[in-house]
């Protein structure tokens, strides 16, 4: 008997192991390339466009009477992006908040404002209760006069922009996150991190799962060449496993090297997240901007491709904490077949799909889309054993993540096709 059994574990490592063994591998390779694929859509000027727009409010300071309007210009951005895929997982709003305070400092006067910070929502799929935090501070100040001129390119234009570009990108493809991911910007953030301790403590009181908080603050100046861009990760005691994964997706996916500090930890909006216990990490610059909260702050004096780079990042955790991007129980990425695959891919209109018979059977191919739902049967027909090549016109198909699936009485296959226009 023990004979027996000892046979049967190495038969178990030897043989069972392996397997699965390759089965994660070909996983992350999916998930490699839909990483690949997304940040492929960050856009420069999308990134330089949203940061203008935020400049041109000419003043974003928490006390002027413009912050509601900046806030609806964030929600109805965010609201623009096609999510209606979604149907109702996602929302928009404004989270509300009353602010008293002395102002200015030190000259007894106490005004009372409201304050707003933005939310976008996608729902999870599979763990809804578990929360991913994207976040930003859309407030700017300038010191010699902020009610009338605080444009903040650069902070923190710049990192609203990764918020509503990675909003957009993955809007683009048709994402649908295995966890809820919120994308937040922050008010009052110049004034003492005031609209994100309201959130984080808000969060907290109703017990919010909030697993990452990942948040971007001055990322777009960079005046040296590519050789030299650094992306600063601002990190916290409790939170190296995030900071692990920022280093992964930095090496991995960017052309970005990295230094590792917490010198800033403590003066931004991630910071409010840690002091709740929360995990978090903090994008910034490596060269600190020369025209920090002053009326220089402009679009002109940062630099769109290295903000775009850096923003790689936080979308490259996402994804690699999200997964596939659409409800796993209507796929098994273990049926794939390495013989089996697409091109090009991604794809434009049409796609030629390839895959062998291993012999001579009736095969239905069909075009799921990311929520799991058929939209086309290509083909079903008699084929013989050997390779064979059938073509896909998408037709009116939205861009995003498609999936065809190769079915016999005996197996079953899926590749994964990508469509960008």
């Amino acid at each position: 008997m023990q004979i027996i059994q000892l046979i049967t574990i190495l038969l178990f490592f030897l043989f069972i192991q392996p397997l699965q063994s390759q089965i994660v591998n070909r996983n992350d390779d999916q998930i490699d390339f839909i990483t690949n694929t997304c940040i492929g859509y960050i856009s420069p000027d999308s990134i330089q466009s949203y940061m203008q727009a935020l400049e041109d409010f000419e003043t974003r300071f928490t006390l002027a009477d413009n912050r509601r309007e900046v806030a609806e210009w964030i929600k109805n951005k965010l609201m623009s992006f096609d999510y209606d895929y979604m149907h109702n997982d996602v929302q928009v709003r404004l989270d509300s908040f009353e602010l008293e305070m002395e102002w200015p400092w030190g000259s007894g006067n106490i005004t009372t404002t409201w304050q707003y910070n933005v939310e976008l929502t996608l729902k999870g799929h599979t763990y809804p209760e578990r929360v991913y935090i994207l976040g930003a501070h859309h407030d700017a100040i300038n010191w010699d006069n902020p009610m009338v001129n605080a444009p903040g390119a650069d902070d923190n234009g710049s990192g609203v922009a990764a918020v509503l570009e990675i909003a957009r990108v993955l809007a683009k493809f048709h994402y649908i996150p295995e966890s809820t991911i919120r994308f937040v910007t922050f008010s009052a953030e110049e004034l003492g991190l005031i609209g994100a301790y309201h959130y984080a403590k808000n969060a907290h009181e109703s017990e919010t799962n909030i697993v990452m908080m990942l948040n971007s603050d001055m990322i777009s100046n960079c005046p040296v060449g590519e050789d030299e861009w650094i992306v600063q990760l601002h990190t916290y005691p409790n939170s190296q496993h995030v900071t692990d994964l920022a280093k992964e997706i930095t090496t991995r996916f960017t052309e970005l090297d990295f230094v590792e500090t917490d010198r800033y930890s403590n003066a931004t909006d991630s910071y409010p997240f840690f002091d709740f216990g929360y995990p978090a990490i903090f994008f910034h610059e490596n060269i600190f901007s020369p025209n920090y909260h002053s009326g220089q702050d402009l679009v002109v004096n940062t630099n769109k491709h290295y903000a775009a780079e850096i923003i790689r990042i936080p979308l490259g955790m996402l994804i690699k904490e999200n997964k596939y991007g659409f409800p796993v129980k209507t796929m098994d990425f273990n049926t794939l077949n390495e013989a089996s695959k697409a091109f090009p891919n991604p794809f434009d209109k049409k796609a030629t799909i390839s895959f062998t018979v291993e012999k001579p059977a009736h095969v239905h191919i069909s075009i799921f889309n990311a929520e799991g739902t058929m939209v086309e049967v290509v083909d079903q027909a008699f084929f013989q054993t050997g390779q064979h090549a059938i073509t896909w016109d998408s037709k009116d198909n939205n861009p995003g993540l498609y999936f065809c699936r190769i079915l016999t009485n005996t197996s079953e296959q899926f590749i994964t096709l990508i469509k960008q226009h």
